[in-house]
């Protein structure tokens, strides 16, 4: 991690982040130590050969796979408010106790990788056990043909769509592609509280809504899924350029499932 020069810069680290193109979102800062979780030392001023630079290095712990008969090590970045930011991580091999100037290895640059948004999920089944409440929070982005749209639920609404569905698993069966939806998926609104949609803040966006409880058969298993999809203007297959961009594809971006207690 590169040491900050003083004037107020974000890069104090060896690591890089971009924001979608497509995607509006709170703008990307750092990364700054306290991003990395997992560390378990943090380096100033280390020697970083190749630029005759110094910089700061955080530290992580590596471990033996005698499977693989490979080292490996787990990192954890928090992206903070950043949404789906671009992440490229600089490695290397750091020895605090060597020669003054002498603690880190070359530096190799991994792939970028883009980081999921952080998601909570809760799920309440209601005491008569007819419905389910299901609520979902996190950060979000705005997608670029739903800026201009007048209020900030209609901009979430308009570049995101969240789902909730009950699936059956039947008596007997031996497969996890045996699940089948009960009905069909209930979309969940978003709900802003005043101060958010004064401040027009994405960063802890909610959604909540109720489903349908199925009468429970004899044997059969119950979950309920709940899926977030990011939505991106398209064209069609073989349409003509005025067509173009007309309709709203879907990526998944979060899904989860929680199994229902029985009777």
């Amino acid at each position: 991690m590169r040491e900050p020069t003083g004037r107020g810069s974000a890069d104090v680290g060896l690591v890089e982040r971009q924001i979608q193109l497509a995607v509006t979102a709170a703008a990307a800062s750092g990364p700054y130590i306290h991003q990395f979780p997992l560390r378990t030392a943090v380096g100033s001023r280390v020697r970083l050969s190749e630029l005759d630079d110094h910089v700061t290095v955080v530290g992580h712990q590596p471990e033996f796979d005698p499977e693989r008969r490979l080292w490996f090590c787990d990192l954890q970045v928090e992206p903070g408010d950043a949404y789906t930011p671009f992440v490229q991580l600089a490695l290397a091999r750091y020895q605090p106790h060597s020669l003054d100037g002498q603690e880190m290895s070359k530096v190799v640059k991994a792939d970028f990788v883009q980081l999921l948004p952080r998601r909570e999920a809760t799920f309440v089944l209601e005491p008569a056990r007819r419905a389910v409440v299901v609520t979902l929070g996190g950060a979000v982005g705005i997608a670029a043909h739903a800026v201009t749209l007048p209020t900030p639920a209609s901009r979430i609404d308009a570049s995101r769509r969240v789902e909730a569905w009950v699936e059956r698993l039947p008596a007997g069966a031996t497969s996890d592609l045996d699940w089948v939806a009960v009905d069909d998926p209930v979309r969940l609104p978003v709900r802003l509280t005043l101060g958010r949609l004064r401040r027009e803040d994405y960063a802890d966006v909610e959604w909540a809504g109720v489903v349908g409880m199925p009468e429970a058969e004899a044997g059969d298993r119950l979950r309920i899924r709940i899926a977030e999809y990011e939505l991106h203007q398209a064209d069609a297959l073989g349409a003509p350029v005025v067509a173009a961009f007309a309709l709203r594809e879907r990526r998944l971006v979060y899904a989860d499932s929680v199994d229902l207690p029985g009777e």
